[in-house]
């Protein structure tokens, strides 16, 4: 979808979206791989926000 994923310092990770100017910040879940609900539809809502 365009976005560039940006490496922050300890568990904090971006993606920007140059073209839609669109920035999304997350965490990496710890300490399991697994995304909590909450999170899912806050991206997906963001995501949409930016169609």
């Amino acid at each position: 979808m365009g976005y560039e994923k940006i490496e922050g310092s300890g568990s904090a990770v971006k993606f920007y979206n140059k073209e839609k100017d669109n920035l999304i910040n997350l965490h990496k879940p710890l300490p399991s791989n697994v995304l909590k609900i909450y999170l899912i539809k806050q991206i997906q809502l963001n995501l949409m926000e930016t169609l």
